[in-house]
């Protein structure tokens, strides 16, 4: 498919199908760092450097070592 917009409604529509039917299950309201990082497409490395630099997603530490980020 060329269209990245009609791509996008075609992949929202088959989640919003999923959630539906329960096909799929929601993803959690907080995901660990290879989570997120799969959910967008990234690598846990690169999210790791990037929340170094002060950039990319946000992000909540709960202690020295535990960070999350929010799935909305």
């Amino acid at each position: 498919m060329d269209d990245p917009v009609a791509f996008a409604k075609l992949v929202a529509k088959e989640m919003a199908d999923g959630y539906a039917t329960g096909r799929y299950a929601p993803p959690p309201e907080y995901l660990n760092t290879a989570h997120a990082a799969a959910f967008l497409g990234l690598t846990p490395a690169g999210m790791e450097t990037m929340r170094k630099e002060g950039r990319g997603p946000a992000f909540i530490r709960a202690s020295g070592k535990l960070v999350r980020y929010r799935s909305a």
